[in-house]
């Protein structure tokens, strides 16, 4: 290979990773859930670090894994805690849903939101 050709592969080499950790950059961090399934709900929050996620439903305790590709996200497979919260099991419920039909976000000014396969929104968060 021609010296050029090698220098046009290591560049794209550090795009694509730079475009990557920008994304996971976008998500790091603490999220609170004011909106799930087209519902308002309070109580769920998110942690993302890296490829992993935790936080609460409201209720239970919830961990896994996180996986980033530029704007895909796909949460899973995700452990929970199985306590009952009365009057809180409803939300936590929903918030689930949403979080196993993400499957891309959008992060801009404080506000993260994850869409389904179809572009639309399944939860919106706030930092």
């Amino acid at each position: 290979m021609t010296l050029q050709l090698w220098r046009a592969i290591i560049a794209l080499c550090v795009v694509a990773t730079a475009s990557e950790v920008g994304a996971a950059d976008r998500l790091s961090g603490t999220w609170k859930a004011v909106r799930a399934l087209g519902g308002d709900i309070s109580g769920p929050e998110l942690v993302i670090s890296g490829g992993e996620v935790t936080g609460t439903g409201g209720c239970n305790r919830f961990s896994g894994s996180a996986v980033i590709d530029g704007s895909a996200l796909k949460f899973g497979p995700l452990r929970a805690t199985k306590m009952f919260c009365a009057g809180k099991m409803d939300t936590e419920t929903i918030f689930l849903s949403a979080l196993d039909a993400t499957r891309a976000f959008v992060a801009s000014n404080n506000q993260l939101v994850f869409t389904d396969e179809t572009g639309s929104p399944v939860a919106i968060f706030k930092k």
